[in-house]
């Protein structure tokens, strides 16, 4: 609020988005280059990446100016409402239950990039950020005033968690193609998302290309030196057989959390058949989503991991096809539930009503008007 008792600045997050930075919100990105509104503005969005390297909407916001005090104001009110978990522990007097504390530590148990200061999930700000740009002028415009503004944006916050409840299906129906069938590229396939899988496979087959020569060796530790097809530059990696570790200079693991090429290459080269577990970065996984006391104790040895991971595909099995038997489609409608956003002849206290600019509207429908238009169609049926 300001000094005149108006509202100055809007933030938005809905539950889903809560849900989403739990899952995803170890990498956030910001950026206020958007003034697709009537009032011009500066548009904020906190986002993300997902284990489908789609985007992640964490919150919006509306803001009245960019100041150093209302970017203060935005990441307090952020912080606030990505802490309802912490919220609910003091409310319920939960703060020493020993599951929920586990719980909570459970990226600390499946990854051990969590927390550096390198990790940012292969994202870069103005990639991510440039990309919803264009994204955004397919559902809104200048011309629209707050209300209409905050109306049809609602319509790309469907379609992002329509995109994502499609890709985590067809990574639970399918199996990515491989491009030989070893058992390293079988083990990947089983455990990450289509998407990330292919970063992977594309990682293993530059491995193959790469020229490795032993340059150093003292006690279990190896140091090799590996050079990328037709480049000069030399890459090291040290390898340490009493635990099946590496440490590679690229970093690349840090960075995205996929395992590099020439780490790959030294691991091939010692018949290593499987990710390790310290490999393997549960944000990245079809499990990602997955937060359950199981996966958490799974990670303690490799034949608990096994057991685990063969649980898990039985119960997505069993859950995909209960899906098929009852109707997909319908079970998609149902999630995918749209926040009820006041119509723009609704005046809210405390927030200036201006003139709405006339003119041909231009709102794309989102996925699920397109299906339902599909299906009056096909029935007969007048469409909405």
């Amino acid at each position: 609020m300001d000094q005149d008792d108006l509202i100055s600045n809007i933030f938005w997050a809905d539950a889903k988005m809560m849900i989403a930075y739990s899952h995803f919100g170890d990498v956030v990105s910001f950026d206020t280059t958007y003034r697709k509104n009537q009032s011009g503005r500066p548009f904020a969005i906190l986002l993300g990446v997902n284990h489908h390297k789609q985007t992640a909407i964490f919150g919006v916001a509306l803001l009245c100016d960019e100041s150093a005090k209302t970017f203060i104001w935005l990441f307090d009110t952020f912080v606030k409402a990505m802490s309802a978990w912490n919220a609910m522990l003091e409310k319920y007097d939960l703060k020493d239950n020993d599951w929920l504390i586990q719980m909570f530590d459970l990226r600390n148990k499946w990854a051990l990039v969590y927390g550096r200061e390198t990790f940012c999930a292969d994202m870069t700000t103005t990639q991510w950020s440039e990309g919803m740009n264009n994204v955004i002028k397919n559902y809104v415009s200048y011309q629209h005033n707050l209300l209409r503004f905050f109306e049809h944006f609602q319509r790309l916050i469907e379609d992002c968690h329509y995109e994502e409840l499609k890709a985590d299906f067809k990574a639970t129906q399918s199996t990515p193609s491989l491009s030989f069938p070893v058992e390293i590229l079988k083990d990947a396939a089983s455990i990450y998302t289509p998407t990330v899988f292919n970063v992977f496979q594309d990682e293993l087959c530059k491995a193959y290309d790469c020229a490795m020569q032993i340059f150093d060796h003292i006690g279990t530790v190896t140091e090799y030196k590996l050079t990328n097809h037709k480049k000069q530059f030399q890459h090291t990696v040290r390898y340490d057989f009493s635990n099946n570790t590496v440490i590679y200079s690229c970093r690349k693991f840090e960075f995205t959390g996929v395992l590099c090429s020439h780490a790959l290459k030294v691991l091939s080269s010692k018949d290593i058949k499987k990710i390790h577990v310290q490999y393997i970065l549960k944000r990245l996984t079809k499990s990602a989503k997955l937060q359950t006391q199981a996966p958490m104790k799974a990670t303690e040895t490799e034949e608990t991991y096994k057991i685990a991971r063969t649980a898990l595909a039985k119960i997505s099995k069993d859950v995909d096809a209960h899906l098929k038997d009852n109707n997909i489609g319908k079970s998609i409608s149902k999630i995918t539930e749209a926040t009820t956003v006041p119509s723009a002849s609704e005046k809210i206290k405390g927030i200036e009503n201006r003139e709405r600019v006339r003119g041909k509207s231009t709102r794309p429908r989102n996925t699920l008007e397109r299906v339902r238009k599909k299906k009056n169609v096909a029935l007969g049926e007048p469409s909405q």
